[in-house]
C-alpha cells in the first residue's frame, strides 16, 4: 500500500515511516516546517524527505504520490492546522487517518472528520494500531 505521512515533529514521522516500511508499505514523508525557523535553517534536509511550508506544496506533494491512505498530524504546530490540510487534499474520508499525540482520540476523530485517528501513546501498541487502521 502506498502511504503519505505527514507530521510535523521529525522524530514521529521517522517513527511511522520506519513501522510502515518494515510492513512492506511504500511510504512518502513529509515534513511540515516552518520555512522561516533558524533551526530548521540550521540543520539542514535529510534525503528522502518531501518538506513542505504550506498546504497547497503538502496537496502537490501528496497528488505525485497518489497514496492509498495519508497519515496525518492533527496538532500540526504551523499557521495551519492538520484539519486545514484535510480540507485541502479534498480526499475521501477513509483514506486519511489522523494522528495527534496530544489529543484525545474521540474528540480529535470527531473535530477531523476522518476515518480514524491513532494516538501515538501508548508506545507498545502503536505500530499494532497503525497497522490495523490501514485495513
Amino acid at each position: 500500500m502506498k502511504i503519505s505521512v505527514i507530521e510535523d515533529a521529525m522524530i514521529a514521522l521517522d517513527n511511522l515511516a520506519e513501522t510502515l516500511v518494515h510492513d512492506g508499505h511504500e511510504v512518502q514523508s513529509i515534513h511540515v516546517v516552518d520555512s522561516e525557523d533558524s533551526f530548521f535553517q540550521f540543520m539542514g534536509r535529510e534525503e528522502g524527505i518531501i518538506y513542505c511550508g504550506t498546504p497547497k506544496e503538502i496537496v502537490a506533494a501528496v497528488a505525485a504520490f497518489q497514496p492509498d491512505r495519508v497519515l496525518l498530524d492533527h496538532d500540526l504546530k504551523m499557521k495551519f492546522t492538520g484539519k486545514d490540510v484535510a480540507e485541502a487534499l479534498q480526499l475521501p474520508r477513509e483514506r486519511i487517518i489522523g494522528t495527534s499525540t496530544h489529543f484525545d482520540q474521540k474528540y480529535a476523530a470527531r473535530i477531523f472528520r476522518l476515518k480514524g485517528m491513532l494516538s501515538r501513546r501508548p508506545e507498545e501498541e502503536y505500530a499494532q494500531q497503525l497497522l490495523a487502521m490501514l485495513e
